[in-house]
């Protein structure tokens, strides 16, 4: 029960980092496509 508690919560913590990653991808992709959407 605690490895399964362990593992729900590295699970939580790398979906985490997945929605972190994905929050930055699209910050630092965010000037681009700006720059694309008006010119």
């Amino acid at each position: 029960m605690d490895y399964g508690l362990w593992t729900m919560d590295y699970g939580l913590w790398t979906m985490d980092y997945g929605l972190w990653t994905m929050d930055y991808g699209l910050w630092t992709n965010f000037p681009l496509a700006y720059s694309i959407f008006v010119v």
